[in-house]
């Protein structure tokens, strides 16, 4: 576990105070291969537990995905293949790191969207249970982009009155999403100050309850595992596969993540899928 300086102690007790925090509350940054959550993965990995009462916990490590890095990715976060290669890949730190999560609330700055979407693949993959189900999830962006839409750095001129200093680093994104938060509580005296409201700020920016995957390429439609985006759209899949099989095999062989070709899989198998 890391220790974190005695400014951002600070922050973090003021931050659980204010919040009135009944469980740990844990800001999450990541740094990726790419943008896709279905398809690119994890090589850097920062944590900072917030708790109600006790010492802030920082642990920020790098990964192996098992797969290139995008260059544009590289030139964000300034890591590379190299720097990764003999890291470990993510099936081994999965569970230490759902075990860690447990029990707690989720932060972050756009962690509804991108983080939280790419962590749960990532725990999807390697078989490693982890759901955002029963938990609160703050999304600093959220608020940010309701109040002031811009980006993390400017977030830190804003609310804390500083540059954010080694931004795309996941160790100094994650600090930089907490001490944003603190500030945007000092600016706007009307927000929340207790997680199921911001956590309402967030839902927008989070999956829809419907949704059968985490992009909403699939959906419920009653009892109904249908198409969601498209000209066939609303269309039901054992219709499809009825009628129209092709078309489940374009998207078995296109661009879709595993949790949309496994559902596609199953039904043109004939197998049901049950909400």
């Amino acid at each position: 576990m890391g220790r974190v300086s005695p400014e951002v102690e600070a922050v973090a007790t003021e931050l659980a105070g204010r919040l009135a925090l009944q469980r740990p509350l844990v800001f999450i940054d990541l740094e990726t291969t790419g943008t896709k959550a279905q398809t690119d993965h994890i090589v850097e990995i920062a944590v900072l537990k917030v708790s109600p009462a006790g010492p802030a916990d920082l642990v920020a490590r790098l990964v192996n995905p098992l797969m290139p890095i995008l260059p544009e990715a590289t030139t964000v976060h300034g890591i590379t293949d190299e720097d990764v290669s003999a890291q470990p890949e993510f099936r081994r730190i999965a569970r230490g790191l759902a075990a860690y999560l447990e029990g707690c609330d989720l932060a972050g700055f756009n962690v509804a969207r991108f983080d939280l979407r790419i962590l749960q693949e990532e725990f999807r993959r390697v078989g490693v249970p982890f759901s955002i189900e029963d938990r609160r999830v703050v999304d600093g962006m959220a608020v940010f982009f309701q109040r002031e839409p811009r980006d993390l750095s400017a977030a830190m001129r804003f609310y804390r009155g500083k540059e954010l200093e080694g931004a795309h680093g996941a160790g100094a994104d994650v600090v930089a999403s907490m001490e944003v938060l603190p500030g945007q509580l000092d600016r706007y005296h009307d927000l929340a100050t207790n997680l199921e409201e911001l956590d309402r700020i967030a839902a927008p920016r989070r999956p829809e309850p419907d949704w059968l995957d985490m992009d909403g390429k699939l959906a419920w439609v009653e009892s109904d595992a249908c198409i969601n985006f498209g000209r066939h759209k609303g269309a039901r899949l054992t219709d499809l596969a009825a009628t129209n099989a092709d078309y489940l095999d374009r998207i078995l062989h296109g661009d879709f993540s595993d949790e949309v070709k496994s559902v596609v899989t199953k039904v043109r198998a004939g197998i049901a899928v049950d909400r």
